[in-house]
């Protein structure tokens, strides 16, 4: 029975003084009456406890029973909800999080998923394949430039590997982090053998351009690249060049080639005496190639426009020694071309198949260039060859002795002399 002493509010719902966990406070009894809403309430004020006595006594009043039976109800829904927001700042760590702010994410993936529905969003496979289309159309390229052969094979690689990975069949909007990041993990060489670090982030920068090239807007197949977050740190090596012998092998192995004469023999020249990158001097023709700029000093400048280099504009040197391989070459119309069957051929020929270094023929000039033309500076090489001095430091050059850089500009053909490539390098 309840203590008329203690009683604050005497009539229904009555308000007593309670002691409860040590301290002492107010009571709101609302048991009776018809109510079946939540029926007890305690509060540390006394005005509180009041409050809600006679917000309840004027619901009944109002409202009836019925009434009481739906405040208990959202009473209980309030509840679960309350101990599901307290479950989520836990697990996800974030004190400050609000019913607002799930309801917000709620609707916002809601949107997003309808949005997936009313449009096709491919597979991987599929969209790898429109990806290729794109790319390798004329103007398909960034900037609406037609891109290389080079680049439209490295396209096709890219493909290749995402074909042939647990990713092929997944929508594109499916693939995660988590999915990318274990790809890397289980990825093989042809040959079965472990991936290089170098290996996995020239193709993470591959699979970067395909996902961002699915963020387009006008696909919008995803909003975010699963690729983001996941690097491939790299040691820095010494730069790989070539001996003195080793250009004269390959000089001569094209030579004594027909077809290597023709489609292999001048892309060598240009790279190694003029430091031209690779499509660089595939795409330059015979035509463009100005007799008028030969210098005094026997240096022939060659152009090089902005739609063949990766760059800018520039003029590369062509050494006096390569302007004598260049004479023997069998073909003078045209562009200068690459035949990689030839290339590997040849390359096979003089035992530097397996262990070629991928741009080794311009860290060959560069590094050779510098040794010779100290005075001249890395400034002055850097715009022979299209490129900041920044990269030059860091990537293109290699001590060389000078005795070593003397010789390796007197590599000439054979009908101009005896070289001296094969004598006993410092």
């Amino acid at each position: 029975m309840l203590n008329a002493n203690n009683l604050i509010r005497s009539t229904w719902p009555r308000v007593r003084e309670e002691k409860k966990n040590g301290g002492f406070g107010y009571l709101v009894d609302a048991r009776g009456n018809g109510w079946e809403g939540k029926d007890r309430f305690f509060f540390h004020s006394k005005t509180k406890a009041i409050k809600k006595a006679k917000e309840i006594e004027a619901d009944l009043k109002n409202f009836g029973v019925e009434y009481s039976k739906y405040k208990l109800d959202e009473y209980r829904v309030y509840e679960k909800w309350e101990w599901l927001l307290e479950e989520a700042k836990k697990e996800f760590r974030n004190p400050d999080l609000v019913m607002e702010d799930i309801f917000k994410d709620f609707y916002f993936n809601q949107k997003q998923n309808l949005r997936k529905a009313q449009r096709k969003i491919p597979t991987i496979r599929d969209a790898g394949k429109e990806w290729i289309n794109e790319k390798s159309s004329e103007l398909g390229g960034k900037g609406g430039r037609t891109l290389s052969i080079h680049s439209i094979r490295e396209h096709k690689q890219t493909v290749k590997y995402l074909a042939e990975s647990n990713l092929s069949w997944v929508r594109v909007d499916s693939v995660s982090f988590e999915m990318v990041e274990a790809y890397f993990k289980k990825a093989k060489r042809a040959d079965g053998g472990k991936l290089s670090q170098s290996s996995k982030r020239t193709r993470l920068t591959q699979f970067k351009m395909f996902f961002k090239w699915c963020m387009h807007p006008k696909r919008q197949w995803i909003e975010r690249n699963p690729c983001d977050g996941l690097c491939f740190s790299v040691e820095a090596r010494e730069v790989s060049v070539l001996k003195n012998s080793e250009v004269q092998d390959l000089l001569n192995a094209a030579l004594n080639d027909a077809k290597a004469k023709e489609k292999l023999l001048p892309w060598l020249v240009l790279g190694f005496f003029a430091g031209l990158r690779p499509t660089e001097a595939e795409k330059l023709t015979w035509e463009e190639i100005d007799w008028d700029l030969l210098n005094e000093s026997g240096v022939l400048q060659i152009r090089v426009g902005t739609e063949k280099s990766k760059t800018f504009t520039h003029y590369a040197e062509l050494h006096a020694t390569g302007i004598e391989w260049l004479k023997l070459c069998a073909s003078k119309k045209g562009q200068i071309g690459l035949s990689r069957r030839a290339f590997d051929r040849i390359r096979e020929q003089v035992g530097l198949y397996s262990r070629w270094s991928p741009d080794c023929i311009r860290h060959t000039y560069a590094s050779n260039w510098l040794s010779m033309n100290k005075s001249r500076g890395i400034n002055t090489l850097a715009e022979l060859m299209g490129n900041s001095p920044e990269v030059i430091r860091r990537h293109y050059r290699k001590a060389i002795l000078l005795n070593s850089a003397e010789a390796y500009w007197k590599i000439l053909p054979p009908t101009k002399g005896v070289s001296n490539a094969h004598k006993k390098e410092a």
